[in-house]
C-alpha cells in the first residue's frame, strides 16, 4: 500500500511530495481478517456448559527474530488441532480452527 501526502507553503508556493510505504507481514495482515476461532471454540463449548474440555500447550523454536510457534489444542486430553505460525495468536487461531473442524464445526 502506498500513501502520497502533498504539503505545500503559502509564501514559497511550492509543494513537497511526500511518499509512505507502508508493509504489513503476513502473519499482521493474515491477524486483522483473521475470524476469531479461539472464541468461537470456547462459546461452542460453554454452550455445552463444559468450559474444561479445551486446553493448549505451546512451544516456540528458533531465535526471537524468527521464532516458529507450535500451538496444540486438546479436547478432554486428546489432540484435536496443530497450530504453527511466526506469532503464537496465529498459531493458537490455527489450531482452535483445525480444533473445531475436528469436531464438525462449520468455520
Amino acid at each position: 500500500m502506498m500513501i502520497v501526502l502533498h504539503y505545500g507553503t503559502a509564501s514559497s508556493g511550492s509543494s513537497l511530495r511526500l511518499k509512505l510505504h507502508c508493509f504489513l507481514a503476513v502473519d499482521s495482515l493474515t491477524s486483522l481478517t483473521m475470524p476469531k476461532f479461539v472464541t468461537q471454540l470456547n462459546n461452542y463449548f460453554q454452550a455445552r456448559g463444559d468450559t474444561t474440555a479445551v486446553s493448549y500447550s505451546e512451544a516456540v523454536d528458533g531465535p526471537s527474530d524468527k521464532a516458529q510457534w507450535t500451538v496444540i489444542c486438546k479436547v478432554s486430553g486428546q489432540t484435536k488441532g496443530t497450530g504453527k505460525a511466526a506469532s503464537k495468536a496465529a498459531a493458537k487461531e490455527e489450531a482452535a480452527r483445525q480444533t473445531l473442524q475436528a469436531l464438525g464445526v462449520a468455520v
